[in-house]
């Protein structure tokens, strides 16, 4: 009985909803070892990439069923916690729509939801694994594991989607997304005006912010675009190239 209270005790806690005004260390300890090991998974991922397309093809599956738990039961948390709000709460950074649309992408084996999550994923991923921007609770604490396994798992099978599936990547399917990104932070940016929200980072920086003040918020605004496009197209850049080196390497092959 006293164990069970335990293990109680420690889910009320766990799920608690009241935060302590606690942030991660920034390049702590704990924060690097997660970006370490978030990158050596990724890494892994390339290495093994033609090993991985002749094993099982449910680890996709399986990588993505817990991307769909941790949103579930984020969401669930901040229903019964009470801590949704339509300021912070509604899935519209980035990341989010990048795994909501891996989650769809991957189920209904949809290539353009597939492309649009890879390419968010990839950007968005990165600089939050970097610079994360967590919920004040001390850990331990539903949050911060949703965080950082939500991003770990989004890079990883950003990675599985592009180097084992191999996805088509073309300028036509790069500018689809480049569109699509586009619509969705104009929306972003009208929507954040009116709720006084900032989603997708579009009203103030998660850091810098003493640099970001000093500017008019349309001059943010278009230097933000302006970023997250050219992210964007540094890893349309990367990915091209890399598909050209392999399509080298496959002619070398047949030469000789």
């Amino acid at each position: 009985m006293n164990f069970l209270n335990r293990i109680l005790e420690f889910f009320a806690y766990f799920f608690r909803s009241k935060p302590e005004g606690y942030d991660i260390e920034k390049f702590g300890f704990t924060h690097i070892f997660l970006v370490i090991f978030a990158f050596v998974g990724a890494i892994l991922i390339y290495v093994y990439r033609d090993k991985l397309k002749n094993s099982n093809k449910n680890i996709l599956k399986f990588f993505v069923v817990l991307l769909f738990l941790q949103q579930v039961i984020l969401y669930g948390w901040y229903i019964t916690s009470g801590a949704f709000s339509i300021e912070t709460s509604l899935p519209l950074y980035d990341c989010r729509v990048a795994i909501i649309c891996l989650i769809y992408g991957v189920f209904f084996n949809n290539n353009k939801s597939k492309r649009i999550g890879i390419y968010l994923g990839f950007v968005g991923s990165i600089v939050a694994l970097i610079s994360p921007d967590l919920d004040r609770f001390i850990f331990p604490h539903y949050t911060w594991v949703s965080f950082f396994v939500g991003h770990i798992l989004l890079l990883w099978v950003s990675c599985y989607i592009f180097f084992v599936e191999e996805i088509e990547i073309s300028f036509k399917k790069y500018t689809e997304v480049f569109i699509f990104t586009n619509v969705l932070h104009i929306a972003v940016i009208i929507f954040n005006s009116i709720s006084k929200s900032n989603y997708a980072f579009l009203s103030e920086p998660p850091i810098f912010k003493e640099v970001a003040e000093r500017l008019h918020p349309i001059t943010y605004i278009a230097i933000m675009m302006l970023m997250l496009n050219f992210s964007l197209y540094l890893v349309h850049s990367y990915f091209m190239k890399s598909r050209d080196g392999k399509l080298k390497l496959s002619h070398r092959k047949i030469e000789n």
